[in-house]
Order: C-alpha cells, then structure tokens, then sequence
C-alpha cells in the first residue's frame, strides 16, 4: 500500500498547514517515523499500527529512521516493557529492535562476530561499515521474485548514497 500524505488521514483531521510531528506540508508524505503519519490501511498511528502494510523497502527506511531518532535508552526500557511479545509488532518496535542490536554489536565485540556470523549464514557479507547481500539471496529470505528484491535493494542503495533523493524536483518517484 502507499504511504498516506499529510492531510490525507482517515481518522483525524489537522487544520494545521504542516505536520506537527514532521513539518511536512499538505499534500507532501511525512518524514520517516513521524508519530502523526497514519497507516494505510487502518488509518490509526503507523508507528504502532500492527498492519504493517506498507512495501519492504518503505518498512525498512521507516524502521531505520525510528532507530536513528532514538536519543536515550529509557525509550528502549519503556519499549520492552510495553510492546509485544517478540517486539516486532510495530515499524517502531522494530525500530527499536534495530537500535539495540547496533548499541549491542558496537559495544561488544563478541556480540558483533556473532552478528556477522548469523548475517553471513543469510547471504549478508560485511562490506566497509555496512553489509551487503545479493538480489537472489534477498528474494529467498523475503519470499519474493528476485526482480522485487533487487528493486528494493536498488531503492534501498539509493536511499543509502543519496537520502532523500525521491524528494528531489526533477526525479521520478518509484
């Protein structure tokens, strides 16, 4: 499903001319992780709705802006001991999720190799400071067509080299 824009919510109406959460215009989508984008397919919070009906790659930028915007662990205690069972319900759990295992592998060396070693058993090599992973390995771990995963990782390249780059006045939008 696609991303609702600012102004466009079902369930509550903002006569504000911007997001109070992100700033973004009418008619623009909301910045990643923005606690007032709503989901598409209840309309409630997407940050905490359990739909989770956006694409992999909108899910995946969702769930790393959360993750970088977390600026104290009292945000994770909070998290893990409100959120589900396995805390992967949410964008924002996950989010959390992925906040906590870079904070883990960043401080603990033998955690990392654990890390990199469980990656590498899915097809993930550590390249630089990231990982990388081929189309057809992604396409076995999602449950996708190979040409779904490699457009999700082209898209998920570009996101990485340029941010925000669909944005830009000029681009063409996937």
């Amino acid at each position: 499903m696609e991303r609702i824009k600012f102004g466009s919510e079902t369930k509550m109406t903002i006569l504000a001319d911007n997001c109070p959460g992100c700033n973004a215009y009418r008619g623009q989508l909301h910045q990643y992780a923005c606690v007032v984008e709503s989901c598409p397919q209840c309309g409630s919070r997407l940050l905490r709705c359990t739909c989770k009906a956006l694409s992999m790659a909108e899910s995946l930028k969702i769930t790393k802006a959360v993750a970088d915007g977390i600026t104290d662990r009292s945000e994770i205690r909070r998290t893990s001991d409100t959120g589900s069972e396995h805390l992967d319900a949410s964008y924002y759990e996950e989010g959390v999720m992925l906040w906590i295992i870079r904070d883990v592998t960043a401080r603990d060396q033998a955690a990392a190799a654990k890390m990199n070693e469980l990656l590498a058993d899915t097809g993930f090599k550590h390249v630089g400071k990231g990982y990388a992973i081929s189309a057809e390995d992604a396409a076995r771990h999602m449950g996708v067509p190979v040409e779904e995963a490699r457009a999700i990782l082209e898209e998920m390249q570009a996101d990485a080299v340029y941010p925000g780059w669909q944005d830009q006045e000029g681009t063409a939008k996937a």
